[in-house]
C-alpha cells in the first residue's frame, strides 16, 4: 500500500510520472508474489487472451501519444496484466475482481493521461482504483497471512 501511495503522490507532479509508474510497478510485483502463494489453479488461457487483447487495444490507440514513455509503459502494463492473471489463478472472487479493477483503472487512467481528460473518466479511475486496492487487500487477508 505504501508503494501505491507513493505512486499516487508522484503522479500529482508533472515530473513524477516515471517515479509513480515505478512505484506502482513495484507494488504489483509484491502483489504477484503474494498472489503466487495463493495460486490454486492454472492460468486461465481465455482470460489471458482477453487481458492481452485489452492491453493491445489500449497501446494501439495511445501509441503515438506515449512518445519517450513507450518502454516504461509497456513494461508496467505487462506486469499489471500478469498481476491480474495471477489474481485470477486463485479461487478468490475478491482477488480476481481486484486484479480486473486494477486493469480497468489503469486503462481508463491511460486515456486520461495520454488521450482526452474527462470528469467522468477521473471518477471512474478513482472508483475502480479504490475498489481494486480494497478487494486485493481484503482478498489477500481472507486467503492467508500476508508477508510484511
Amino acid at each position: 500500500m505504501l508503494l501505491s501511495f507513493l505512486g499516487d503522490l508522484f503522479l500529482l507532479f508533472p515530473w513524477g510520472f516515471v517515479l509513480g509508474l515505478s512505484s506502482f510497478l513495484l507494488a504489483h510485483i509484491f502483489y504477484i508474489l503474494e498472489l503466487k502463494k495463493r495460486q490454486e489453479r492454472p492460468y486461465n488461457f481465455f482470460y489471458a487472451v482477453v487481458l492481452l487483447l485489452t492491453l493491445g487495444a489500449v497501446l494501439w490507440k495511445l501509441w503515438q501519444e506515449l512518445g519517450d514513455l513507450k518502454v516504461p509503459v509497456v513494461l508496467y502494463a505487462g506486469v499489471l496484466i500478469f498481476m491480474a492473471l495471477q489474481a485470477a489463478a486463485t479461487r478468490s472472487w475478491k482477488l480476481f475482481l481486484g486484479g480486473a479493477f486494477f486493469v480497468a483503472s489503469d486503462g481508463i487512467l491511460a486515456f486520461e493521461l495520454f488521450g482526452a481528460e474527462s470528469t467522468l473518466g477521473a471518477v471512474l479511475v478513482m472508483l475502480s482504483y479504490v475498489g481494486a486496492q480494497v478487494l486485493l487487500v481484503k482478498g489477500l487477508k481472507d486467503t492467508g497471512d500476508v508477508s510484511t
